[in-house]
């Protein structure tokens, strides 16, 4: 886990996981506790940590579970179904359109992977679209 001196480094900078809530000892008056007020974190005056873990910051075995359950099982066999078409096309078949379709599955696949799983995946996805379509353009008309 993470060392002591990391941890009290964090909360010394106002960053916790901890439930208990530091005690402000601080007097409020006048312009202080109206700039108080306007504090976007609340009364605490501190950020709170999520206590919970994406599934980015999974070990090992217990991403695997997750990709086995129910929910994930879809992607799950459709990513890994098109690596396997992939390969199997591309060295036994020698066909490249067949290789080229399987290719495109997996790209979608991972596209799916990335707007699920990472926050803000679909505003960063739309972002990189824009600017890709921007660049595609300015090349395409000279």
């Amino acid at each position: 886990m993470t060392s002591q001196t990391f941890r009290d480094s964090l909360n010394s900078l106002g960053w916790t996981r901890r439930d208990d809530v530091p005690v402000n000892t601080s007097q409020q008056t006048g312009l202080l506790s109206s700039l108080q007020s306007l504090n976007p974190f609340g009364d605490s005056g501190h950020v709170r940590l999520p206590t919970n873990e994406g599934p980015a910051m999974m070990g090992p075995w217990s991403y695997v579970k997750h990709l086995a359950s129910g929910p994930r099982l879809p992607f799950t066999g459709a990513y890994f179904g098109s690596i396997a078409l992939t390969l199997y096309f591309s060295i036994g078949l020698h066909s490249t359109i067949l290789t080229l379709i399987s290719a495109v599955i997996q790209l979608a696949c991972l596209l799916w992977y990335l707007v699920s799983y990472f926050p803000m995946g679909s505003s960063g996805l739309r972002l990189a679209t824009t600017f890709g379509a921007r660049r595609a353009a300015a090349w395409m008309t000279g």
